[in-house]
């Protein structure tokens, strides 16, 4: 026997219910974790789920799912995947729409992709819709249902389409106060790097603190700082960072090549953060590579750029899947490396200062 929820067939109820969802919390992933499970109880269907849509990376995150019987472990770890909406034609239909979309299995017009998509995760029917606040779209919330073919009725495509609406308005608002905290957060990551880098006497102190402190800010499996000398045009780890250490990976104190390292030795004189991703179709063969190698799926650096001239590179590396970065999250990197490289160039005129003063003290009256 197919339980009915309380939910189903009450719109008021379940439109207050959702209103309540969208308050529940101060916590971003809390407030969509519940409106996915009030929308599915509401529209009495076997699973609902929720993608964001990232415009600057023209992608999805998969970022909220409910279902009856709860998330099986593969469904949990799918949470937060990244997909771009470059090789998903069927995303970008429902992204560009403005109405719901219903597929059923048997319906002999469904096209081989479709029917393929609906095969791999064994549902039988769903309702999509594109989530619109005015002329911007944030994102695509969906119900399925496994048990048998449904066909929605009128009523039931109204009271989709309306907690849709809800949704929109809730998830625009949980990502605008997101963005305000993590403003805050920036800052304070900022202030506080600053400070401490403002104590340091040693180049390898400031490759110490930056590197952590970076890993830490962006919550990065990876973060190694490298140094730069022009007259070889190498660049050497100086300090590494990683959430679960890999020897193979530590190559600390090794020179490499510049170019090899940034992909593009312009980079180095370029103050503006570079972003590249595995499936990036420009990627320079020593990028690629290194992705491959390390199996990693996003890079992000900045180059450490005083008055033109450049002390190295910080650099930040996600795994398992593409990590898409906020323009907040370069600036906040760009900040980083800004900080760094004054402390290394003020390291340096330390240095510089104590030796003329060696050789003062050292000279006969």
């Amino acid at each position: 026997m197919i339980e009915i929820s309380p939910l189903a067939g009450n719109p008021l109820r379940a439109i207050l219910e959702v209103s309540e969802a969208l308050i529940s919390s101060p916590v971003y992933e809390e407030v969509l974790a519940s409106l996915v499970e009030k929308i599915g109880l509401a529209m009495n269907v076997w699973s609902c789920d929720l993608q964001a849509y990232v415009p600057e990376r023209d992608a999805c995150i998969y970022v909220a799912a409910w279902s009856v019987p709860g998330l099986t472990d593969d469904e949990v770890a799918y949470l937060g995947t990244v997909t771009n909406v470059r090789d998903r034609s069927d995303i970008r239909d429902l992204l560009e729409s403005t109405g719901l979309t219903e597929q059923h299995v048997d319906d002999p017009a469904l096209s081989a992709h479709d029917r393929e998509q609906l095969a791999k995760w064994g549902l039988k029917s769903t309702l999509d819709m594109p989530l619109w606040v005015g002329d911007r779209v944030v994102g695509i919330l969906g119900v399925q249902e496994t048990r048998f073919v449904r066909h929605f009725t009128p009523a039931e495509r109204d009271q989709f389409a309306r907690l849709c609406e809800l949704a929109a308005i809730g998830m625009y608002n949980a990502e605008v106060l997101r963005a305000d905290r993590e403003r805050a957060r920036h800052l304070a990551a900022l202030y506080d790097v600053g400070h401490a880098l403002a104590t340091v006497r040693e180049p390898q102190e400031v490759f110490a603190l930056i590197t952590r402190a970076a890993a830490e800010a962006f919550d990065a499996p990876r973060c190694l700082v490298y140094d730069f000398d022009a007259a070889s045009e190498q660049m050497t780890p100086r300090a590494i960072y990683q959430s679960d250490y890999d020897a193979d990976y530590d190559t600390t104190g090794v020179p490499e090549s510049a170019a090899e390292v940034m992909g593009d030795l312009a980079l180095l004189r370029c103050a503006e953060p570079c972003l590249e991703h595995a499936s990036d179709p420009g990627l320079s063969d020593d990028v690629r590579q290194t992705f491959e190698l390390w199996n990693e799926k996003t890079a992000l650096s900045v180059s450490l750029l005083y008055r033109a001239r450049p002390f190295g590179a910080l650099m930040l590396a996600w795994t398992g899947q593409e990590r898409v970065v906020t323009s907040d999250e370069m600036a906040l990197l760009k900040g980083f490396g800004q900080q760094a490289a004054v402390a290394l160039a003020m390291v340096e005129q330390r240095a510089l200062g104590s030796g003329w003063q060696s050789r003062l003290e050292g000279s006969p009256e």
